[in-house]
C-alpha cells in the first residue's frame, strides 16, 4: 500500500506514546558526558610515559695537529706575557710546596734542645746556627751534609780567611769513641800519604761535648762522586 504523503511539519509531530525529555535535562546530560570524557583523557595521559626529545648536538670539526694557541711561535710572540705569567705561577707553586715540605720535616720547638743541656736535638745532633763561632776561630755558614755519625757544616777560618768543612760528631759516647779512632787513622794517613791523594785533616777539637774535625773544603763529597 502507498504511504500517505506527509509534509515536513507533519513529520516533526511526535508520537503520543514517545517519551520526550525537557531541553535543560538534555544539556545537563551533555555536560556530564563531556566531563567524563575529559576525565578519562586526563587519566590516560597520566599513565603514558613522557617522551624525551634529544636535542641535536652541535658538530665540532676534529682538530688535526697542534692547537694554534699552543704553538711555540705563538707562545713566544703574541702570547709572551701569558707565557711569563704561567711560568711565574708554576715557579711560585713549586717553591711554596718545597718550603711546606721542609717545614714539615723540621723538628718542632718541643723536640729541639732535648739533649746535652739544650744544645742537641732528639738525635744528639748539634743544633747548628749560621753565624755562630766554633772554638773562637771558625764562623759557621751553613750545613752541607748529614750522616749517621753526625753532620758537616761549611765554615770560614778567621785566621786564614779560607773555607773549611767541619764534621760535627754526635755527643753520644759511642760516637765520640768512634771519632777518636777516625782522628788517629786520618792523622797517620796524612803523615805518610801524598797530600794530593787524601783529604787533609787540619784540626780537631771539642765544642760543647761534640768532637769536631776540620777538613779542607773540596768540591764534591763521596756520595755525589759515586
Amino acid at each position: 500500500q502507498q504511504q500517505p504523503y506527509t509534509t515536513p511539519q507533519q513529520s516533526q509531530i511526535h508520537h503520543p506514546h514517545q517519551i520526550h525529555q525537557p531541553a535543560h535535562q538534555q544539556s545537563q546530560q551533555q555536560q556530564q558526558f563531556q566531563q567524563q570524557y575529559h576525565h578519562q583523557q586526563q587519566v590516560a595521559l597520566q599513565h603514558q610515559q613522557p617522551m624525551h626529545i634529544t636535542e641535536p648536538q652541535p658538530y665540532f670539526q676534529p682538530v688535526s695537529g697542534r692547537v694554534p694557541s699552543n704553538r711555540p711561535l705563538i707562545k713566544l710572540s703574541v702570547s709572551l706575557i701569558d707565557t711569563y705569567k704561567y711560568i711565574n705561577k708554576v715557579y711560585y707553586e713549586e717553591r711554596d710546596a718545597r718550603r711546606a715540605a721542609k717545614a714539615a720535616q723540621r723538628p718542632s720547638e718541643a723536640q729541639r734542645g732535648l739533649n746535652n743541656h739544650g744544645w742537641d736535638d732528639e738525635n744528639y745532633d748539634y743544633i747548628v746556627t749560621p753565624g755562630e763561632t766554633f772554638n773562637e776561630r771558625y764562623v759557621i755558614k751553613e750545613r752541607i751534609g748529614k750522616g749517621s755519625f753526625g753532620q758537616v757544616v761549611r765554615a770560614v777560618d778567621k785566621l786564614t780567611n779560607s773555607e773549611v768543612a767541619i764534621k760535627i760528631i754526635k755527643s753520644k759516647k759511642a760516637f765520640l769513641l768512634q771519632a777518636k779512632t777516625e782522628i788517629e787513622l786520618l792523622s797517620s794517613l796524612c803523615e805518610r800519604a801524598d797530600q794530593n791523594n787524601i783529604v787533609r785533616l787540619e784540626q780537631h777539637f771539642m765544642f760543647r761535648n761534640h768532637q769536631c774535625l776540620v777538613f779542607e773544603m773540596l768540591s764534591l763529597n763521596l756520595y755525589e762522586l759515586l
